[in-house]
């Protein structure tokens, strides 16, 4: 693969396949690039010592150390090249028993542990507003994270007794796993009761005091555009500038993030390129001493860096920026492949967590992808499409290479794409570049010029690409019937598509014979399946949200929501749709009126997202009267769901509601009791009914359930041995959360055992997926499938 990095073409006589050639000529580009041959053992052994056991981790260094020793010994290698082996195979080895070392350690660390000791802030949050979470490095080293509100300086010493538990799983589809995240970055555990006895900042370390002075500086600078344009202006230019994204609202963040977008939000390469490019141009009107210049530009680069918060991103790009400008100073060939694996190598051993982010990851893929692609993809764009400018050229070019480096992590973080979601990351681009770059020389030049009005004047053509960028944020955010995600796609179909991008690119000769073959081989596999019957099924989501009730159910085209949980989970069912590409919801169900089964229905019906709202009551009572003092926008329409109902999905799906017969107020005595017919399957939702309402219920009806969906969040007044007696439930699923009920009770759990019901509950491993088909069904917490 990295021999299509070298820009000298090989011209072969015949496409005759032959192995030994193939890998002599991998081996030769390995030789030209040291940096990049280190880079990838370090890599190899990274993440082998993260992820594998420690069986396979002994086996691998074994193996790789044995391969490397017989390159090592091998004749015809010079000093340099016996030295570039020798040190690849030591940072493999390294990586592996680090990362084992420091797995062995994680695993023997108390799921609970009270601590008592000193702490220092160790992330730079002092311009954040409302709650973010805090980095704190303990005394032993480790580092852990606090939710918190405070406002903590940069290596700010803090005197504290909490408790500290490991962090939790994720808990629905499209949620951030923030143990896999945070686990990503060394961290596994969080603090809960956080006692400060005492605080103090008087620290001497210069790493601190330039972290915090670079914190002060954007704090400033927010300040000064905020003054001289409105509230959302000097947000996005803190964003795209500084890269201080605190004061950006949750609703463009949102839109910013559904539209694929958020990266430009983000301090990366491109925004360094535009900062350092602008500099110079300012500078050459100063000087034309090139050292000169580039001592200037790497000071400011390096202040650059401290009040960005030195990010994997912004670290990469400004050493890879810095080494290919002195490289050309000494009028040295420039190879940016070696360069990024020497940016990369740095990073790595600073923090070699660092190859885990998936910022670090994206930026480095999208750079590599460029630098590999860029110049044929170019040149092909240009003979296709000669009639547009060089510089749209350039940019879609960028795009298109950018995009393909990226595919591996977009794949892994579940990115979901659509024709127009790609356009807009397309169009935003341009008034992209131009406020980074405008912005940077307006601000600067505003500094200058004493009279305020004026300087405000100066700044109105950014509020203007501000808007624009704002207005295509939210057309790509908006959803559309082509919505496909790469983490649902088959890696057969992705490979396929891949290798149709490569066969573009690649010269003709063995290279291209065997993308050929690869690509045409993944979509045969993938056709293979897709020529069979398909096989309907109806995936149930018993969703995560907290101390609530929510289900959501997907047949075909059909989207069903059962109760939405508390207020605020509108936007944790939102992100369960974006993932699984759910438009609309075409019906939901609210069992009863309690804001902790409602409260996400009424925030989607608000914004457009259901269609249709069932409920058993809804009239004048008072618990009406109470919902209505907690939400007041209520639906108008409601339809009315009682005893007896059915609704009829399909001859596959159907809805039968056996509760309530003569609802009176819309309390947990009047909640919706419905059986869910799926294939031969039925599952049972209870709502928040007690055990004299489950003595009503017809028994007939029950016994013809297999899964029960338990009342109340485990209540010991629901859930009782009498209901639980002569049924034929198999499995049952407790939707609960960190309550002060004791829910669910002790005594639910054990009727439950006694009765030889495997139960899941929400609160311990998130969503649990139940799958049924016309052979029967599946459960399982989601993350665990």
């Amino acid at each position: 693969m990295l021999n299509l990095c070298n820009d000298q073409q090989i011209h072969m006589g015949s496409p005759t396949f032959n192995l030994r050639e193939w890998l002599s000529r991998i081996e030769r580009s390995f030789r030209r690039r040291p940096m990049v041959y280190v880079l990838m053992m370090g890599l190899i052994g990274g993440y082998v010592g993260f992820y594998a056991s420690r069986r396979i981790s002994i086996v691998s260094a074994i193996v790789g150390t044995l391969i490397c020793s017989t390159q090592f010994c091998r004749d015809g290698l010079d000093f340099r090249q016996k030295m570039t082996c020798l040190v690849g195979m030591t940072f493999f080895c390294a990586l592996i028993v680090g990362f084992q070392l420091w797995n062995h350690r994680v695993s023997r660390l108390p799921t609970n542990e009270m601590y008592d000791g000193t702490a220092v802030v160790c992330s730079a949050n002092s311009h954040n507003v409302g709650y973010k979470n805090v980095i704190l490095q303990l005394e032993n080293d480790e580092k852990v994270v606090l939710l918190t509100d405070e406002q903590f300086l940069y290596g700010t010493k803090l005197k504290i007794q909490c408790q500290l538990s490991m962090i939790s799983a994720s808990g629905n589809p499209g949620d951030v796993d923030l143990q896999d995240y945070y686990r990503k970055q060394g961290i596994v555990r969080s603090i809960d009761s956080l006692r400060i006895h005492k605080t103090s900042t008087s620290t001497h370390n210069p790493i601190y005091l330039l972290f915090r002075l670079g914190a002060t500086i954007s704090e400033t600078i927010h300040d000064y555009w905020l003054e001289l344009t409105d509230i959302q202006t000097s947000a996005f230019l803190s964003a795209m500038i500084a890269g201080n994204d605190s004061y950006l609202s949750r609703s463009d963040k949102q839109n910013f993030s559904r539209s694929n977008m958020i990266h430009i939000l983000v301090v990366s390469g491109a925004h360094v390129s535009y900062f350092s490019t602008t500099i110079l141009t300012l500078l050459s009107f100063c000087t034309n001493n090139r050292k000169k210049k580039w001592y200037a530009v790497m000071i400011l680069l390096i202040c650059f860096g401290f009040v960005c918060g030195w990010s994997g991103s912004v670290t990469r790009s400004i050493v890879m920026y810095l080494l290919i400008t002195a490289i050309s100073m000494f009028g040295k060939t420039v190879d940016r492949l070696s360069t990024c694996a020497f940016s990369a190598l740095g990073l790595i051993v600073l923090d070699p967590f660092s190859m885990f982010s998936s910022g670090v990851l994206l930026s480095f893929g999208a750079t590599l992808s460029i630098s590999v692609f860029l110049q044929r993809v170019e040149s092909g764009m240009k003979k296709q499409f000669s009639f547009l400018p060089d510089e749209v050229i350039c940019t879609i070019s960028c795009f298109i290479c950018a995009q393909v480096g990226m595919m591996p992590i977009l794949i892994s973080m579940g990115s979901s794409y659509s024709l127009l979601r790609i356009a807009a990351v397309l169009l935003a681009g341009f008034p992209a570049e131009i406020i980074c770059s405008l912005g940077l020389i307006i601000s600067l030049v505003s500094i200058l010029i004493p009279i305020t009005c004026m300087k405000r004047l100066l700044f109105v053509p950014l509020r203007g690409l501000i808007s624009l960028l704002v207005q295509i944020a939210e057309i790509g955010a908006s959803r559309t019937s082509d919505n496909f995600s790469f983490a649902r796609m088959p890696m057969t179909l992705i490979i396929a598509l891949l290798g149709v991008f490569l066969i573009c690119v690649c010269p003709s000769g063995l290279r291209r014979w065997i993308t050929v073959f690869v690509s045409t081989l993944a979509a045969a596999i993938y056709a293979i399946p897709m020529s069979g019957k398909y096989k309907n099924e109806c995936q149930v989501y018993f969703l995560d949200v907290g101390q609530g009730d929510s289900t959501l159910i997907q047949y075909c085209n059909t989207n069903i929501l059962i109760d939405g949980g508390n207020l605020g989970n509108g936007d944790v069912i939102r992100s369960v749709m974006d993932y699984l590409d759910i438009d609309q919801i075409d019906m939901a169900l609210m069992s009863h009126l309690d804001i902790d089964h409602v409260g996400g229905i009424l925030e989607l019906y608000d914004s457009g997202d259901i269609s249709d709202v069932y409920a058993p009551f809804w009239g004048e009572s008072e618990d009406m009267y109470e919902l209505e003092s907690i939400y007041p926008q209520l639906p108008d329409s409601v339809k009315i769901l009682r005893g007896g109902d059915v609704v009829s999905i399909d001859p596959d799906l159907s809805f039968e509601c056996i509760w309530p017969v003569l609802p009176s107020s819309g309390g947990n005595a009047d909640s919706l009791v419905v059986l869910l017919h799926a294939f031969d399957t039925s599952v049972l939702f209870t709502g928040d009914i007690d055990e004299n309402v489950e003595n009503l219920l017809p028994s007939s009806k029950l016994q013809t359930a297999q899964i029960l969906k338990v009342a109340h969040h485990g209540s010991r007044f629901s859930t009782s041995e009498n209901f639980l007696q002569g049924k034929f439930f198999r499995a049952a699923v407790i939707s609960v959360g960190y309550n002060h009920y004791g829910h669910p009770t002790e005594e639910v759990l054990h009727r439950l055992e006694d009765a030889d019901i495997e139960y899941f509950r929400t609160d311990e491993n998130g969503c649990v997926l139940l799958t049924i088909d016309d052979c029967g069904w599946t459960m399982d917490y989601y993350f665990d499938c």
